[in-house]
């Protein structure tokens, strides 16, 4: 009987062990990606995997590292390839992925990450204002990553997001100050109109003297 007990208890623990070893490696694994890119982002501002290589030329790469390097302000790029498993704790979401990089690397700065498509950059900011978001939406939806990333690294460390912004939507700095000129002249042209009337009046009625009806 003792060891008929002793088989009924190993065989669950067996099967249970056999199990844990098929289960998919991906699942436990995947908390570890945010941690090694946040290593391989403190030795390299930009990081791209394996799998998204051809995504980026390496002298574009290189462009960006450059440009990172001398800014201000901390730039952190990921590309890497999107996994919309069910198991993935990222949910196929880049800026999940961005905000465990950023639990990882705890270091503020501007985060991005390529688009769930890999064309466009996501991004989040973490302890600095920089117009990240306005930075994002620089160039056209259809261009290839080589060229919107790029694009959005320049804009976050020149500080320019909001001036490129404009200039592609013909908005300048021009027109802003003729809108304010023509403001301050229908203004001035009220209050004159508003003066010379009052103005009419008081001298009709001191003509007309106290005792007079109209």
């Amino acid at each position: 009987m003792t060891a008929l007990r002793r088989v009924s208890v190993l065989v669950p623990l067996l099967l249970i062990a056999a199990l844990a070893g098929t289960a998919p490696a991906g699942a436990a694994d995947q908390p570890d990606r945010a941690r090694m890119i946040a290593e391989r982002l403190a030795e390299d501002p930009v990081y791209v995997d394996a799998e998204s290589a051809g995504q980026l030329a390496a002298s574009v790469q290189q462009r960006m590292r450059k440009q990172i390097r001398g800014s201000k302000v901390p730039v952190f790029v990921v590309v890497a390839r999107s996994n919309f498993d069910s198991r993935d704790p990222y949910e196929g979401d880049p800026e999940i992925l961005l905000s465990f990089v950023h639990d990882r690397l705890r270091r503020d700065g501007v985060y991005v990450a390529a688009s769930e498509d890999g064309d466009q950059p996501v991004s989040q900011e973490y302890g600095v204002d920089r117009d990240a978001a306005t930075a994002e939406l620089l160039g056209e939806y259809d261009e290839p990553l080589d060229v919107s990333l790029p694009r959005f690294v320049d804009a976050v460390v020149s500080g320019t997001a909001e001036e490129q912004y404009d200039e592609e939507n013909g908005w300048t700095d021009d027109e802003d100050e003729d809108k304010n000129t023509m403001s301050g002249r229908t203004a001035l042209g009220i209050v004159v109109t508003i003066l010379v009337v009052f103005g009419g009046l008081a001298v009709y009625r001191l003509r007309k003297g106290p005792g007079s009806r109209a």
